[in-house]
Protein backbone atom coordinates (compact mmCIF):
# COMPACT_ATOMS: atom_id res chain seq x y z
CA UNK A 1 0.00 0.00 0.00
CA UNK A 2 1.38 3.61 -0.53
CA UNK A 3 1.00 6.01 1.82
CA UNK A 4 0.61 9.75 1.75
CA UNK A 5 4.81 10.17 1.96
CA UNK A 6 5.10 8.13 -0.89
CA UNK A 7 2.57 10.58 -2.93
CA UNK A 8 3.86 13.58 -2.12
CA UNK A 9 7.40 12.33 -2.87
CA UNK A 10 5.97 11.42 -6.60
CA UNK A 11 3.74 14.34 -6.96
CA UNK A 12 7.00 16.78 -5.56
CA UNK A 13 9.61 15.08 -7.83
CA UNK A 14 6.88 15.38 -11.13
CA UNK A 15 5.59 18.58 -10.47
CA UNK A 16 7.24 22.59 -11.03
CA UNK A 17 4.63 24.84 -10.16
CA UNK A 18 3.65 25.08 -6.36
CA UNK A 19 0.30 25.84 -6.45
CA UNK A 20 -0.39 22.70 -8.82
CA UNK A 21 1.79 20.67 -6.37
CA UNK A 22 -0.26 21.80 -3.36
CA UNK A 23 -3.02 21.05 -4.59
CA UNK A 24 -2.74 17.60 -6.09
CA UNK A 25 -0.68 16.20 -2.79
CA UNK A 26 -4.33 17.74 -1.19
CA UNK A 27 -5.98 15.37 -3.58
CA UNK A 28 -3.79 12.42 -3.14
CA UNK A 29 -4.05 12.56 0.81
CA UNK A 30 -7.85 13.11 0.64
CA UNK A 31 -8.39 9.73 -1.68
CA UNK A 32 -5.92 8.06 0.83
CA UNK A 33 -7.41 8.55 3.48
CA UNK A 34 -10.88 7.78 1.92
CA UNK A 35 -10.14 4.48 0.00
CA UNK A 36 -7.17 2.85 2.91
CA UNK A 37 -7.96 4.43 6.16
CA UNK A 38 -9.80 1.71 8.95
CA UNK A 39 -12.32 2.98 10.93
CA UNK A 40 -10.84 2.45 14.70
CA UNK A 41 -14.20 3.52 16.43
CA UNK A 42 -16.19 0.13 15.28
CA UNK A 43 -19.38 1.10 15.90
CA UNK A 44 -19.83 4.95 15.22
CA UNK A 45 -23.61 6.79 15.43
CA UNK A 46 -24.69 5.09 12.29
CA UNK A 47 -23.86 1.91 13.36
CA UNK A 48 -25.13 2.18 16.72
CA UNK A 49 -28.36 2.77 15.31
CA UNK A 50 -28.77 -0.42 13.48
CA UNK A 51 -27.99 -2.23 16.46
CA UNK A 52 -31.00 -0.54 18.15
CA UNK A 53 -32.75 -1.34 14.93
CA UNK A 54 -32.07 -5.26 16.17
CA UNK A 55 -33.80 -4.87 19.81
CA UNK A 56 -36.55 -7.17 19.71
CA UNK A 57 -35.16 -9.43 17.66
CA UNK A 58 -37.14 -12.77 19.10
CA UNK A 59 -34.61 -15.86 20.40
CA UNK A 60 -34.18 -18.72 18.17
CA UNK A 61 -31.79 -21.50 19.45
CA UNK A 62 -28.77 -21.23 17.00
CA UNK A 63 -30.88 -18.62 15.05
CA UNK A 64 -28.47 -15.93 13.67
CA UNK A 65 -30.57 -13.82 11.24
CA UNK A 66 -32.74 -10.61 12.36
CA UNK A 67 -35.71 -11.71 10.40
CA UNK A 68 -35.80 -15.29 12.08
CA UNK A 69 -34.54 -14.83 15.57
CA UNK A 70 -30.88 -14.94 17.20
CA UNK A 71 -29.24 -17.12 19.76
CA UNK A 72 -26.31 -15.66 21.67
CA UNK A 73 -23.59 -16.58 19.77
CA UNK A 74 -25.88 -16.32 16.54
CA UNK A 75 -26.04 -12.46 16.81
CA UNK A 76 -22.64 -12.06 17.50
CA UNK A 77 -21.81 -13.97 14.29
CA UNK A 78 -24.18 -11.41 12.94
CA UNK A 79 -22.37 -8.64 14.25
CA UNK A 80 -18.95 -9.61 12.92
CA UNK A 81 -19.98 -11.65 9.74
CA UNK A 82 -16.68 -11.13 8.20
CA UNK A 83 -14.46 -12.74 11.32
CA UNK A 84 -12.95 -16.23 10.97
CA UNK A 85 -12.49 -16.69 15.03
CA UNK A 86 -16.25 -16.28 15.25
CA UNK A 87 -17.85 -19.88 14.89
CA UNK A 88 -19.67 -22.47 17.45
CA UNK A 89 -20.59 -21.21 20.39
CA UNK A 90 -19.74 -18.66 23.16
CA UNK A 91 -17.27 -20.92 24.91
CA UNK A 92 -15.20 -21.79 21.58
CA UNK A 93 -15.45 -18.31 20.37
CA UNK A 94 -13.99 -17.18 23.89
CA UNK A 95 -11.26 -19.66 23.79
CA UNK A 96 -10.19 -18.06 19.68
CA UNK A 97 -10.19 -14.81 20.63
CA UNK A 98 -7.57 -12.93 22.68
CA UNK A 99 -8.50 -12.25 26.57
CA UNK A 100 -8.68 -8.36 28.00
CA UNK A 101 -9.89 -6.95 30.78
CA UNK A 102 -12.76 -5.15 31.93
CA UNK A 103 -11.11 -1.57 32.00
CA UNK A 104 -10.15 -1.99 28.62
CA UNK A 105 -13.42 -2.65 27.42
CA UNK A 106 -13.95 -0.58 24.28
CA UNK A 107 -17.13 -0.43 21.83
CA UNK A 108 -17.51 -4.25 19.97
CA UNK A 109 -15.45 -6.12 22.65
CA UNK A 110 -16.98 -9.29 23.50
CA UNK A 111 -18.22 -10.01 27.32
CA UNK A 112 -18.74 -13.70 28.18
CA UNK A 113 -20.48 -15.20 30.95
CA UNK A 114 -21.46 -18.14 32.86
CA UNK A 115 -25.49 -18.58 33.28
CA UNK A 116 -26.49 -21.97 33.74
CA UNK A 117 -24.11 -24.06 33.97
CA UNK A 118 -20.43 -24.73 34.84
CA UNK A 119 -18.77 -23.19 31.64
CA UNK A 120 -19.35 -20.59 29.68
CA UNK A 121 -23.25 -20.71 28.09
CA UNK A 122 -23.48 -16.69 27.13
CA UNK A 123 -21.55 -13.79 25.12
CA UNK A 124 -22.23 -10.47 24.62
CA UNK A 125 -21.17 -7.22 22.97
CA UNK A 126 -19.88 -3.91 24.22
CA UNK A 127 -21.74 -1.14 22.61
CA UNK A 128 -20.81 2.01 25.31
CA UNK A 129 -18.21 2.11 27.85
CA UNK A 130 -18.08 4.57 30.39
CA UNK A 131 -16.20 4.98 33.97
CA UNK A 132 -18.10 2.26 35.81
CA UNK A 133 -20.52 1.53 33.10
CA UNK A 134 -20.34 -0.68 30.24
CA UNK A 135 -23.94 -1.06 27.69
CA UNK A 136 -23.78 -4.92 26.98
CA UNK A 137 -26.43 -6.09 23.84
CA UNK A 138 -27.32 -9.70 23.59
CA UNK A 139 -29.89 -12.41 22.68
CA UNK A 140 -31.75 -13.70 26.05
CA UNK A 141 -34.69 -15.97 26.17
CA UNK A 142 -36.52 -12.69 26.18
CA UNK A 143 -34.75 -11.58 22.69
CA UNK A 144 -32.27 -9.34 21.82
CA UNK A 145 -31.54 -6.49 24.43
CA UNK A 146 -29.46 -4.28 26.03
CA UNK A 147 -27.90 -4.35 29.96
CA UNK A 148 -25.68 -2.75 32.06
CA UNK A 149 -22.29 -5.14 32.76
CA UNK A 150 -22.82 -3.64 36.25
CA UNK A 151 -26.06 -5.06 37.13
CA UNK A 152 -25.16 -8.14 39.70
CA UNK A 153 -26.73 -10.77 37.80
CA UNK A 154 -24.40 -10.30 34.76
CA UNK A 155 -21.84 -9.03 37.15
CA UNK A 156 -21.77 -12.29 39.28
CA UNK A 157 -21.78 -14.51 36.17
CA UNK A 158 -18.74 -13.05 34.15
CA UNK A 159 -16.86 -15.12 32.60
CA UNK A 160 -14.07 -13.22 31.08
CA UNK A 161 -13.61 -10.15 28.04
CA UNK A 162 -12.43 -10.54 24.77
CA UNK A 163 -11.14 -8.39 22.02
CA UNK A 164 -11.50 -8.57 18.58
CA UNK A 165 -8.44 -9.02 16.47
CA UNK A 166 -7.66 -7.33 12.64
CA UNK A 167 -11.28 -6.46 12.82
CA UNK A 168 -12.32 -4.38 9.70
CA UNK A 169 -16.33 -3.79 9.73
CA UNK A 170 -19.35 -4.52 12.04
CA UNK A 171 -22.23 -4.98 9.57
CA UNK A 172 -25.56 -4.49 10.97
Amino acid sequence: MISPWHYFLIIFFSCRSRLILVGVCFIAIVLYFTLFSRNEDLLNNDDYIAIEDLLGVPYLTGGSDPMLGFDCSGLIKYLHPQHPLITGSAASIKESLPSTYYYQLKKGDLVFFILNKSHIDHVAMVVETAPNYTLIIHATNAGVVKDTLESPYYLNRNAGFAKIPNFINIAE
